[in-house]
């Protein structure tokens, strides 16, 4: 990647174009276009799945036939991810490494020593004491029932009271069977009232491996993207193009990270996930699992999975 940034550092200055002239017609950042020209990958660790394109449109300008340095990008770019990979896995050893080491460290539990038995002598005087106490308990708590039953039955002597007889009710007369009744006259409302709209549902749609279309919802509703990371990975999110800074676009440790991408329904709108490691990655859109072919689930690197809007 160093020699590539080179030969564009060297074109630029030979048209003699400046940083900030190439940064006002192809809208790189002045730090992507020194990082470009440095070779500088680790740079771009967070959006590595984009390189190509800020590559392409520096080459637009510079009047470099991207297809001559296309292949020389591809081998520096998968390089570099071998390597990034490669690291990842050793972080994984180390940890599982750790946590065998600290499983052995734990001590076994001590063995609780018995206590032997001791031989006492039975002191009469004590028992003699104890039996006289429980005695005296007894006969108070007999004296305390037999109080408690005498005042509820004077209770309830004083507290009696003659029933009434009951009170006859007065039949009344029939109500005249040929009067319509009011449910009769009055148009009826219930068949109107249960008509309700039915509820769209949502519906996903899966073009190609790593394309789908999302149906079924209504005009500026709110989409819920849940991404949950089973792997240590960059990740951004696009929007017609446009990078979200909310999630950021950076790389996620732990895994089983959890993000959510919200956005309104509307028609044609494409939304873009960008994932720098794929393996293990799940994503939910309002709830929903989306389905996610064998190929791409399992693929130890970066892919791009794009969703497009069909608005109600």
């Amino acid at each position: 990647m160093e020699n590539l940034g080179k030969q564009l550092k060297e074109r630029r200055i030979e048209l003699g174009l400046t940083i900030e002239q190439v940064s006002e017609k192809t809208r790189l950042t002045i730090k992507h276009i020194r990082a470009l020209e440095e070779g500088d990958l680790k740079y771009f660790n967070d959006d590595l799945s984009y390189l190509r394109y800020y590559v392409k449109a520096y080459c637009d300008i510079l009047q470099i036939p991207f297809e001559s340095i296309k292949d020389q990008l591809n081998f520096s770019i998968q390089d570099y991810t071998m390597a990034f990979d490669k690291n990842i896995m050793q972080q994984h050893e180390m940890m599982e490494k750790n946590i065998q080491e600290n499983s052995k460290k734990i001590t076994k539990p001590k063995k609780i020593k018995t206590m032997k038995k001791k031989k006492f002598n039975i002191d009469m005087s004590l028992i003699s004491l104890l039996s006289i106490v429980v005695a005296i308990i007894l006969g108070l708590l007999f004296a305390f029932v037999v109080w408690m039953q005498s005042t509820q039955n004077k209770s309830q002597e004083t507290n009696y009271v003659e029933e009434k007889p009951p009170v006859a009710v007065a039949p009344q007369p029939e109500e005249n069977k040929n009067e319509p009744t009011q449910s009769s006259t009055q148009p009826s409302t219930t068949g109107s009232e249960e008509k309700k709209e039915e509820k769209k549902e949502l519906k996903v749609e899966k073009t190609s491996d790593t394309t789908y279309v999302i149906k079924g919802l209504p005009t500026d509703s709110e989409i819920d993207m849940e991404i949950t990371f089973g792997s240590n990975s960059s990740f951004r999110a696009l929007v017609d193009g446009v990078v979200l800074t909310d999630p950021a676009a950076k790389s996620y440790y732990p895994y089983k990270t959890v993000l959510h991408v919200k956005e309104k329904v509307k028609a044609n709108k494409k939304i873009q996930l960008a994932f720098g490691f794929m393996q293990n990655n799940t994503i939910k859109i309002n709830g929903k699992d989306i389905e996610i072919s064998p190929n791409i689930l399992n693929k130890q690197g970066s892919a791009i999975l794009e969703f497009s809007v069909e608005g109600e």
